[in-house]
């Protein structure tokens, strides 16, 4: 990793030494840490950059480690592929944090840092794609099959021509699903070292070998190593990158609505009030969803409704094809196909922010 390090320093570097930081940033009065951690990643994920540089300077003053560890995964599970430096520039950082201290200038590179992933392409497929491989009930049969089978036969799968999705199975296994529990994998032991030095054998680049490697160790976890499987995937030729289509957006204290998700309490009040409100949502999710899985099942739909929607997403075939299967196929319950809900989320999307509202300001009509 020293080479990825000194190669993307000198950047870093050259942003002290000219001092291009944010000194002139928005403020929101009463921003909570988890409340900031939830607008810098949606705030990157739209490019809104004023948003992004306000949370990050509230969690940079409050709580820099986590601010730091959050920009680690954002590189990985928001940007990925989309911009290959946009993550060893993070990573950079991230290592040489001591260093950004002691000559002043680590907020410059926090700030630079926020602005590159707020304005860079995005690519969800990483996150996309540990959803499916956990989640997708097309993949029970092949999570089953991989239980017990030796890490050899696990690492002969991932070197195949099989479906990118079966591949994320027999990686998750090869990572250890002791270490990194799953919902619908055994549990049993993996050796992340050896699946890396598998990588390095292969027609990865070991840049990006080196990138998940690191990432791996500093905080993007499971997200990491599935940018190498990504890679395989990936066309050499150049891509276009399009606007999602996002849903209205209301102002709550001066937070736009979309913050206020899975992530953070007063989101999670919020689906539970509005599952009780008389709408075709409720209604649909209340015959569908057992009553202890309502809330969940809801901020689930909301997040791939909503919150997981970037401004410049990476157009390529095996992101859109993950992305699909983690959108429709992957939201829990059972249930193997959540387009109508999600068409129904879309038209009571107002109902929500309104329920948003009253939660957040008790007082508000």
């Amino acid at each position: 990793m020293k080479y990825i390090v000194d190669y993307y320093n000198d950047t870093l570097i050259s942003i002290i030494n000219l001092r291009e930081q944010c000194d002139s940033v928005l403020e929101i009065p009463g921003l909570s840490p988890w409340l900031a951690m939830s607008l810098l990643q949606k705030a990157i994920r739209r490019g809104r950059v004023d948003l992004a540089l306000c949370a990050a300077r509230a969690l940079y003053r409050k709580s820099p480690d986590r601010l730091w560890r959050r920009l680690a995964v954002i590189a990985f599970e928001d940007v990925g592929l989309a911009d290959i430096d946009a993550v060893g520039l993070v990573l950079a950082g991230l290592s040489g944090r001591k260093r950004w201290a002691r000559i002043g200038g680590e907020w410059a590179v926090v700030s630079y840092l926020t602005l590159h992933l707020a304005r860079a392409c995005k690519c969800r497929a990483t996150d996309d794609l540990v959803i499916v491989a956990d989640w997708h009930l097309d993949l029970e049969d092949v999570r089953l099959s991989m239980t017990y089978q030796p890490f050899r036969t696990l690492i002969e799968h991932l070197r195949s021509d099989a479906p990118l999705e079966s591949r994320a199975v027999a990686l998750r296994y090869c990572l250890g699903t002791d270490r990194f529990p799953s919902f619908n994998m055994r549990p049993r032991k993996g050796d992340p070292k050896a699946l890396f030095e598998c990588f390095e054998n292969s027609q990865v680049p070991m840049t990006v070998v080196a990138l998940a490697s690191e990432g791996f160790k500093k905080g993007a976890g499971l997200l990491a190593p599935h940018l190498m499987l990504l890679w395989q995937e990936r066309s050499a030729r150049s891509l276009a990158c399009m606007a999602d289509e996002l849903p209205e957006e209301t102002q709550i204290s001066g937070i736009p609505s979309w913050c206020f998700d899975m992530h953070v309490r007063e989101g999670n009040r919020a689906f539970a009030r509005f599952l009780e409100a008389d709408c075709r949502t409720a209604r649909w999710i209340a015959q569908h969803v057992p009553k202890d899985e309502r809330v969940a099942y809801l901020a689930g739909i909301a997040f791939r409704h909503e919150a997981s929607l970037v401004n410049r997403r990476l157009q390529w075939g095996a992101g859109y094809r993950i992305r699909k299967m983690a959108d429709l196929g992957c939201s829990g319950a059972g249930i193997r196909d959540c387009s109508e809900v999600l068409h129904l989320l879309g038209e009571d999307h107002a109902l929500l922010n309104q329920v948003r509202r009253s939660v957040c300001v008790p007082n508000s009509r």
